[in-house]
């Protein structure tokens, strides 16, 4: 999946016209340090990406419960 993600998302990148916008929505547990996504895709093309939308259902953390940054 890694090398997939990485190389569609160069080629969006390098194909697409001008203006076009490239996201990845991955489940939150995928975007915490020491995962494949986050130090292998994150890393490498992450700077190609115009959106991050992490996907909260069913994961990791509940923002509602939690609140973001363990604020509650």
């Amino acid at each position: 999946a890694v090398t997939f993600l990485n190389e569609v998302t160069t080629g969006l990148r390098n194909n697409l016209p001008a203006g076009s916008e490239i996201t990845h929505a991955p489940m939150d547990p995928d975007i915490m340090p020491n995962k494949p996504y986050y130090e292998q895709v994150l890393k490498v093309t992450g700077h190609q990406l115009d959106f991050l939308m992490p996907q909260y259902y069913n994961g990791y953390t509940r923002p509602v419960i939690d609140g973001i940054g363990g604020t509650g």
